[in-house]
């Protein structure tokens, strides 16, 4: 690229920049090749999901041989790109994810209208989880789980399971998997005790309404969702998936 190369020239030679930090590792081959004669400018990398890919290979190599760090943000991320690259195990350094807790304040948020509009009274419980709707996520577990926790409910017992998220934007995949989880809730005929949100910014407010927060999904880089439901006091279920130790402990 070489409009991008004109610029990085620009703010190292001209401005003196000595550090660039590149957000999606996707992003490095266009950057790398610029500066392996440029010891003095630190390369920095950030990477967010799970790699799939076996990138242990000359190309790869070569476009992550001039990287000084990759961050990560869980110990099971760094285990993934230590087995799926060629890095040496001190470039790659975990830092966590971090948390407002001024904007995840549970006396700051009323949860009283979202109960309502779930259609929660004081005596039914609220289960839910919040996450884009992909099959990774596990909201089909979620619903499988509610059905069998419903046929185990007491006359008096009332429990509703609430999903907020939307689909992967611009994935059919997760369109049809959208589309099959409302499928799933009509089979099973428990309409009344499910409901689906959709995208929702008030993530604080949600979570502090929840009785019991869930994840079930069948990976995680970092479960940022669950650190949000407990920093709002609500207790969490979480699936033994990638990071699930390092949010809760191994033994919890």
């Amino acid at each position: 690229d070489l409009r991008l190369r004109k610029v990085l020239k620009r703010k190292v030679d001209e401005l003196g920049f000595n550090l660039i930090h590149v957000h999606q590792p996707s992003l490095l081959a266009s950057v790398t090749p610029w500066f392996w004669n440029k010891s003095k400018v630190a390369i920095l990398a950030s990477r967010h999901i799970i790699n799939h890919h076996n990138k242990r290979n000359l190309m790869h190599a070569l476009i992550y041989g001039r990287l000084d760090t990759l961050v990560v943000m869980s110990q099971a991320l760094r285990k993934n790109v230590l087995m799926t690259h060629i890095l040496r195990e001190r470039r790659v350094r975990v830092i966590h994810y971090g948390i407002d807790f001024e904007k995840f304040k549970r006396s700051k948020v009323d949860t009283a209208p979202i109960r309502k509009q779930w259609g929660l009274d004081e005596g039914t419980i609220g289960i839910g989880m919040v996450g884009r709707i992909d099959p990774a996520k596990g909201q089909d577990t979620f619903l499988r789980a509610a059905v069998g926790l419903m046929r185990m409910l007491k006359p008096k017992e009332k429990v509703k399971f609430i999903l907020v998220g939307d689909p992967t934007l611009n994935s059919e995949e997760s369109q049809t998997f959208l589309t099959s989880l409302k499928e799933m809730v009509a089979q099973f005929r428990i309409e009344e005790s499910v409901v689906f949100m959709g995208f929702r910014q008030d993530i604080p407010e949600i979570m502090a309404a929840l009785d019991i927060f869930v994840m079930p999904s069948q990976e995680e880089a970092f479960g940022m969702v669950a650190i949000e439901a407990m920093a709002m006091g609500c207790p969490v279920i979480i699936s033994k998936a990638g990071s699930s130790d390092e949010i809760v402990g191994p033994s919890r």
